[in-house]
């Protein structure tokens, strides 16, 4: 597994699990992490161990978010039958979806800021699996997402459920209070395709 990530100052890392490096010391020719997307998708994404610097162990490292900025935010929301009983709803046919504004985004590992009480008092987080698209496409096959995903990183997905359950149609305003979406420190980019069905996403409050 790679790793595409950038310094709190901003500066594009490429890592894998001996630790960072510049990724300018792998791909000369990439400024950003997002320059890094279509060749992460393509699987042409050099290799730490090809650097021109040595790594520096993850944990030396003050992450910020993996991208300077982000572009569409859409989630999927009641593709769970037991969360959709938790919010007293049926589960649908099709998942919901619903999109999230950029001023939603927090550094990793947050600060979260609540709403004021007089809007919500019952906040709840949910750890999500992201999918960071590595370029521009549209009515993508099946079989062929692979070649258009640059990789997953996980992220806390933030909800006013109180406000939700009010009314549905609130669902936009229950997500997009300002630091309702706290980014992982790194994107994860597989080597090969990734098993979905193989993975577990678990949300730990307090341990």
């Amino acid at each position: 597994m790679k790793y595409l990530a950038r310094t709190a100052t901003g500066d594009p890392l490429l890592g894998d699990e001996e630790g960072y490096v510049p990724l300018g010391a792998v791909e000369p020719d990439l400024e950003s992490v997002r320059d890094a997307l279509p060749r992460a998708a393509a699987g042409d994404l050099g290799d730490v161990t090809d650097a021109t610097a040595d790594p520096v162990p993850a944990g030396d490292v003050s992450f910020g978010a993996p991208l300077a900025s982000f572009g569409k935010l859409w989630g999927i929301g009641l593709n769970y039958a037991e969360h959709a009983g938790d919010l007293d709803e049926q589960r649908p046919e099709e998942p919901a979806s619903f999109m999230k504004p950029s001023s939603v985004l927090t550094g990793p590992g947050g600060p979260i800021r609540l709403p004021p009480e007089s809007q919500s008092e019952r906040v709840t987080a949910e750890a999500e699996l992201a999918v960071v698209m590595g370029r521009t496409c549209r009515n993508v096959d099946e079989s062929d997402v692979d070649s258009v995903v640059a990789g997953y990183l996980p992220v806390i997905d933030m909800t006013a459920e109180d406000v939700l359950q009010r009314n549905p149609r609130f669902l936009t305003r229950a997500k997009s209070y300002d630091t309702f979406l706290v980014p992982g420190a790194a994107l994860a980019v597989p080597e090969g395709p990734l098993d979905l069905e193989g993975l577990s996403v678990r949300t730990e409050v307090n341990g």
